[in-house]
């Protein structure tokens, strides 16, 4: 199994891409909210803080994205959610 995206914090100051544009900065709840939105696309966008060696895309920062799963009933994890939950 990969590990999982980079973690996040309210202090973070996060950048993104837009439309081939780099923005920023943000905090990571703006980043959700931009992501909500569909402002920030989860394939084309990429993320960057500082202490990441590079820009990766923002599938895979945990938390970004809210996925609803079939598989979810009476308000239980998805099968994203379970796995990508801190242990």
């Amino acid at each position: 199994m990969s590990e999982p995206g980079p973690k996040q914090s309210e202090q973070d100051q996060w950048y993104f891409t837009y439309r081939s544009k780099q923005k920023g900065p943000a905090t990571f709840k703006q980043l959700v909210n931009l992501a909500q939105s569909g402002k920030l696309d989860r394939l084309n966008c990429k993320v960057w803080k500082e202490g990441m060696a590079e820009w990766e895309p923002a599938y895979s920062v945990s938390g970004l994205f809210v996925t609803v799963s079939p598989y979810t009933r009476g308000g239980g994890l998805s099968v994203i959610e379970y796995f990508s939950r801190p242990q």
